[in-house]
């Protein structure tokens, strides 16, 4: 019991120190990882491991008692295996020297025991060891193999028996065992092994799933067995008659039809039917062709679905680009527009693209421009070009007569031009105009159609900026001069739309102008069209819109500083509209805004509505875009998405019109981004793909369906991408991102509502959404009674606290002055 106390009273110099296996190797410990026991004790230089622990630092095995290995002033530190693991680890040191006397009382150092021998060197005991190393060997050959004795003997039960009875299991239902069988092959047998602690209580799932193994081999085993053969055959003829007589070669002469009977022929009534009746079809068959490739497999269109989300099948397919040397080069495309009847024919507008120094210098004189509409059949000259007196920044062919197509001029008039009334220029025997801008750059076309303008606004009722946006109203609905929608069954094609401007105004016009109205001409007599209804956005100066047209006739709005407003194009009229005489325009001064929200920092300058689900909104700022999704009940927008910095300024977007997950984002260094939202929402599927060399200015899809003669859905969505440098490249992007999953509609409505509750939830916890979503927060400025606006009344409070922060801030500053040795 002495011992032990001492022991005891000299725990706190026994430091553990954990040695592996390698280093017991290394420091001569123990000979092999595999082979043979480590050593009860060994000493250490001191020297060479203070040298060890700072050459290695935390790789040394004394790293964790470093500090007590530098301040060690013994010669030789003592360590002792731990063989019970007493004090934590294989091994302990002796740190004082009343433990080294204690554990090695002789002071002799050896590593093997207490011997009283002089510490032996290391030479000498590299010698030793392979000595006795020898010696074993030297004893295992004399050893002898006994064969054992094995002798049957009954099997003697001590309760075994017994207890496997009481823990066998029987089913209750009668049925084939099943056997496993468990191999592992002989040489595997004996390895090492490694454990880990498990604890029942973390209720972790350990799964084993399935490997794919590409050197898998399956064995199989031969089994010898016999069968009896088949019977012997034989020979047979038969008599059979000898095949009958043909020709081999045949005299004909070709049909020919005389001059009075081919000319009957051609005059035939029969005949002429067949042409009026066949050529449509084969005029868009041609057209088709142009488009489509008719010689692809279709089978391969089908297997273009089954690739995973995210894989990229090929690059972006450029099918033509169109410029014009006279009317669209070196200059900017505003818009561009599907013709709606015609797969093979898209119109863009044109417009100068010099900086904003260049264009103030020209601002106030018009500068002539045209809307070029190009044809698939004819890649290098405009089927017709449609000139303006000033420049288009917008427009938009008719949904259901494309023959008449409006545009949104620089200097806030809309134009109408109707392409059957055509002013057909032959190069051959007519010369052009000089203000027709054309100086023999379409020598090589034999016929082009130029329009003149059909209707032009009057300067006075039109907008004071430039157009920004255009729509049709459908079919059948018109807005009167009071302000009310009235539905016309009567009408075929859209004969109303709406144009947007800077100037704070919604104006609606009709295309059926009235040429014999004394009303609408002026004392010149020449026709004045005016619009028939403007509303007032109370100051919102919106850049782009989207008219509804649903119980409430709801409107979204974006402005230059990155707001989106929801509201009513057509909010609850005045009374005192009721008054009006007719011929005098009408104007709401009703609020059509309902409530504005913070939707980007910058910009806003692009506004799409998704063609799968009519609620979502998608707005485009200048380095980012943002889903919306528009809540009828509660007259709010819910932000469900909202993308990362793209890494160029953005110029806009565009949803895919066969995939409801896919946008499509123009860059102004002339590239692509693809977002594919099924696939991953962080950044885009397909980025940078490069389209122009410059800032691309416009892009338009080509409509999915077709309301003319095709009716039919064409299988290639083109994309019609437009640059400053006036070309207009017409690509196909890689069919995963345009061939639609057989459930991507259900996996994108999941995707939205599961947005749309976070939004909600996150708006519950909080009480509100950062400042973004929480309706109409920013109010309009009180006024007093000459409109002048007037600062809000301040409590006493808030005047204290402006009287102490003003205060403070005067004695910090004096302080900062006199600390840099300005004068005061």
């Amino acid at each position: 019991m002495g011992d032990e106390d001492a022991l005891g009273a000299m725990e706190a110099d026994i430091v553990p120190v954990f040695l592996p296996e390698k280093s017991l190797v290394k420091y001569g410990m123990k000979l092999s990882e595999d082979v043979g026991h480590s050593v009860a004790k060994h000493y250490f230089d001191t020297k060479a491991i203070q040298e060890e622990c700072t050459a290695l630092g935390f790789m040394c095995d004394f790293h964790a008692v470093r500090d007590r290995v530098h301040t060690w002033t013994q010669p030789s530190i003592l360590v002792i295996k731990d063989d019970n693991g007493q004090y934590g680890e294989n091994y302990f040191w002796a740190a004082s020297e009343a433990l080294v006397k204690h554990f090695d009382p002789t002071g002799s150092g050896s590593a093997g025991g207490d011997t009283g021998e002089p510490q032996e060197s290391e030479a000498e005991r590299l010698a030793r060891v392979e000595r006795e190393e020898q010696e074993r060997l030297a004893e295992i050959k004399l050893l002898t193999y006994v064969e054992p004795d094995f002798r049957p003997r009954p099997w003697n039960s001590l309760g075994s028996d017994a207890e496997i009875d009481s823990q066998w299991v029987e089913g209750s239902r009668k049925r084939a065992p099943i056997a496993f069988q468990f191999l592992k092959a002989r040489k595997n047998f004996g390895g090492k092994y490694q454990f880990d602690n498990f604890d029942e209580k973390d209720k972790q799932v350990i799964s084993c799933n399935r490997q794919i193994d590409k050197t898998y081999d399956l064995r199989k085993t031969c089994l010898d067995g016999a069968f009896q053969s088949a019977e012997q055959t034989r020979d047979a003829a038969v008599q059979a008659s000898n095949f009958r007589m043909v020709n081999s070669t045949t005299l004909y002469s070709a049909v020919e039809m005389s001059d009075a009977d081919r000319a009957q022929a051609m005059e035939s009534g029969d005949l002429l039917r067949v042409v009026k009746t066949a050529r449509p079809l084969i005029q868009m068959a041609i057209e088709q062709n142009l488009t489509v490739d008719i010689f692809g497999d279709d089978l391969d269109i089908g297997g273009d679905g089954e690739l995973p989300l995210g894989q990229k099948s090929e690059h972006v397919k450029f099918f033509n680009t169109f410029v014009d040397l006279t009317y669209s080069k070196n200059r900017r495309i505003t818009a561009i527009d599907w013709d709606p009847q015609r797969p093979g024919s898209v119109a863009v507008s044109c417009a100068l693209s010099g900086s904003e120094d260049e264009r103030v210098d020209m601002a106030g004189r018009p500068q002539p421009s045209a809307v070029l509409v190009w044809n698939f059949n004819d890649l290098i000259h405009p089927e017709m070009i449609l000139e303006a007196p000033d420049e288009v920044f917008v427009f938009r062919f008719n949904p259901k007569s494309p023959n008449i197509v409006v545009g949104g001029l620089a200097n806030g008039q809309v134009v109408l031009w109707n392409t059957n009334n055509r002013r057909v220029v032959a190069r051959s025997n007519d010369p052009q105009r000089d203000l027709d801008l054309d100086n023999g750059d379409h020598v090589g076309a034999q016929q082009i159609a130029h329009i003149d303008p059909h209707l032009l606004s009057y300067t006075e009722r039109s907008h004071s900026r430039p157009v920004q946006d255009l729509q049709w109203l459908p079919a059948g609905f018109e807005v009167q001069k009071r302000g009310d929608l009235k539905t016309n069954g009567s009408e075929p094609y859209p004969v109303q739309f709406a144009s947007l401007a800077g100037d704070d105004h919604l104006l609606f016009w009709d295309v059926r102008g009235d040429v014999t109205a004394q009303d609408q001409h002026d004392n010149d007599g020449d026709f004045r069209w005016t619009p028939v209804f403007t509303l007032d956005l109370n100051g919102f100066a919106p850049t782009c819109m989207h008219l509804a047209v649903d119980a409430r006739n709801s409107a979204v709005f974006v402005n230059e500083n990155g707001a989106i407003a929801l509201g009513s194009w057509l909010p609850k009229k005045d009374a005192a509209l009721d008054d009006i005489p007719p011929g005098v325009e009408a104007s709401n001064t009703n609020v059509a805004v309902s409530a504005i929200f913070d939707a980007h920092s910058l910009s806003c300058h692009t506004l799409q509505v998704s063609p799968d689900f009519p609620d979502l909104i998608l707005a485009v700022g200048d380095w980012t875009f943002t889903v919306f999704r528009i809540v009828d009940a509660t007259k709010q927008l819910q932000r469900i998405f909202h993308s990362g910095c793209a890494s160029d300024y953005l110029t806009g977007a565009v949803w895919c019109p066969n995939r409801p997950g896919v946008v499509i984002t123009t860059k102004a260094n002339g590239s692509l981004d693809i977002w594919d939202l099924c696939d991953q929402s962080h950044k885009p599927a397909a980025p940078e793909m490069m389209i122009s060399s410059t800032e691309i200015s416009y892009a338009q899809f080509r409509p999915v369906r077709y309301s003319g003669p095709a009716g039919n859905q064409l299988p290639i969505p083109y994309l019609a991408v437009g640059d400053s440098g006036g070309n207009l490249h017409i690509v196909q992007l890689p069919s995963n991102f345009t061939t639609k999953l057989s459930n991507e509609v259900q996996i994108m409505r999941t995707f939205y509502e599961r947005e749309s509750a976070r939004f909600l939830y996150f708006k519950q916890l909080h009480g509100t959404t950062g400042g973004t979503m929480a309706g109409s927060d920013r109010k309009e400025p009180a006024k007093d009674a000459s409109g002048e606006g007037v600062a809000p009344v301040r409590s006493a409070g808030e005047a204290a606290d402006d009287d102490a922060a003003e205060k403070a801030y005067q004695e910090m500053l004096k302080a900062f002055k006199a600390k840099l040795g300005v004068a005061q």
